[in-house]
Order: structure tokens, then C-alpha cells, then sequence
């Protein structure tokens, strides 16, 4: 078994999740998966990131642990995706033609 050293803040999320869990899961986590020291490794990696997250059955992001402005955050971006549906069905309704790329 080879050992290397991870990030603080992986400690955290890994300890979190295990407490709050109680079925056994699988990981993807790209601190571990891609090597992070080889810089033609992780811009290769990039890529694939997408059909990663985009094929996953659920999806965990760790932040850190949280802090006062955690609250103020998370609100705007729930208001944020809120306004990005509402744009959506308004450029639905009007049948406007639009490409993908102007998508939101």
C-alpha cells in the first residue's frame, strides 16, 4: 500500500461524512484520484471531471467546515438556481430559439 499525504480539510469531510452516514458508499474524490502534484496530470483530468459528476448518483461537495458567512453563501446561491429556473421557463415559454451555449 503506498501512503501520501492529503489535506486537512479531506480529514474533516472524510470524519463528517463517516459520522453522518450510515451505509457504506463509494468515493470519487479528485484529491486522491488525480495526482496533485503532476500538473500535465491534472489539467488531463479536468476533462473527465464532468462525466464524473454528471454520471454520479449523488453528489457531495466539500467546502470546509462551516463558518458564520456559510448561511449568507448557500442563500444566494439557492436564489441564484431559483432565478436560473424561473429565466429558463420564462425563454421556454416564449419558444425563444436559443443554443445550448445560452443555456444557464
Amino acid at each position: 500500500m503506498k501512503l501520501f499525504p492529503i489535506s486537512k480539510s479531506l480529514v474533516e469531510a472524510l470524519f463528517t461524512i463517516r459520522e453522518n452516514q450510515s451505509q457504506d458508499r463509494a468515493l470519487w474524490i479528485d484529491q486522491i484520484s488525480i495526482n496533485q502534484t503532476d500538473e500535465d496530470e491534472k489539467s488531463g483530468q479536468v476533462p473527465n471531471m464532468g462525466r464524473i459528476y454528471s454520471e454520479a448518483k449523488k453528489t457531495l461537495i466539500w467546502l470546509g467546515n462551516p463558518v458564520e458567512q456559510d448561511d449568507i453563501a448557500l442563500r444566494i446561491i439557492t436564489l441564484f438556481g431559483a432565478f436560473r429556473r424561473q429565466l429558463e421557463t420564462l425563454l421556454d415559454e416564449q419558444d425563444t430559439e436559443y443554443s445550448p451555449q445560452m443555456r444557464l
